[in-house]
């Protein structure tokens, strides 16, 4: 996969360059109306938040609750219409988080974002790094597997399934009916996966750490959870889906407040980094009220 084989910034580079190939042409009038629909929403919103003094500055850390000041901003501009984005970079777990005026969307809110951006929008195709990410978990036919936010066409998890693997996934926007992906978390079932995989997931969560501890908590004994996506480098930053950049000790951050620990890092077509619970005795409250343990 030629992608592989970039650096972090190159691929973010290409995948830019094949967006804008992609808005520049080929569009019906009706996707044209939508994309400039999102212009004037977006530039509505960021005059008002400059008539208003700015974003403001965040008091604490959402990762690791360290205060300010010292935050260190960062802007961009969205290829999506979204206008400027400001992020905050925290000077002690070094996570990069933002737009705060994503962040502030209801749930409704931030689903009609994605729902009306993929009616006029449509990703590369992932399939191979999906799969190479299943791989790390080193999966057996007996074992039962999830892909948590596998998209609307779940195509990795047919090969799967045909390769003899009990696999499959949840997505809230997938279509209703299909047998192998849930919908809701309840469709899951009561059985415990033996594995979890995340493919650019963890950067569009609104709270990365409640839906990790929650992931962790359906996993069998001895399971693994892999989040794999580019932002764990500070890439890709021209999007405001992209909420979290896990750079320097975030990721531990992370799997400290999940109630895991990071047991391999892999850099391939992505970035993986694969979790496990911590003993129980390790399981402790951290500081913001709230057990480290599932």
């Amino acid at each position: 996969m030629t992608a592989g084989r970039l650096s972090p910034l190159n691929r973010a580079r290409v995948l830019g360059y094949r967006v804008r190939r992609r808005l520049r042409g080929g569009m019906s009038s009706r996707e044209a109306a939508i994309w400039r629909g999102m212009e004037r929403h977006w530039r509505a919103v960021d005059r008002q938040t400059a008539r208003a003094g700015g974003p403001p500055v965040p008091e604490v850390c959402l990762l690791c609750g360290s205060p300010g000041p010292g935050f260190v901003a960062r802007t961009d501009r969205c290829r999506f219409r979204g206008g400027r984005l400001i992020r905050h970079r925290c000077p002690d777990c070094g996570v990069v988080f933002g737009p705060q005026k994503m962040l502030d969307l209801t749930p409704e809110e931030l689903d009609a974002e994605y729902r009306e951006l993929y009616s006029v929008y449509r990703e590369e195709a992932t399939e191979f790094s999906v799969l190479w990410t299943f791989s790390l978990l080193d999966p057996r036919p007996s074992g039962r597997y999830l892909d948590f936010g596998c998209g609307p066409d779940p195509a990795p998890l047919r090969v799967l399934r045909a390769l003899g693997f009990d696999a499959g996934g949840f997505d809230p926007v997938a279509a209703p009916g299909d047998p192998i992906v849930a919908t809701d978390w309840a469709a899951l079932g009561e059985r415990p996966f033996d594995g979890i995989i995340t493919h650019n997931v963890l950067e569009h969560l609104v709270d990365p750490v409640a839906t990790t501890r929650q992931l962790a908590g359906l996993l069998a004994p001895g399971g693994r959870l892999i989040h794999a996506t580019e932002c764990f480098d500070e890439v890709i930053t021209d999007t405001r889906f992209h909420l979290w950049f896990f750079t320097g000790r975030s990721p531990a951050v992370l799997a400290e407040r999940a109630g895991l620990q990071i047991v391999a890092v892999e850099r391939g077509p992505t970035t993986a980094y694969t979790f496990a619970p911590l003993p129980l005795d390790d399981r402790a409250v951290d500081g913001f009220g709230a057990s480290r343990g599932t």
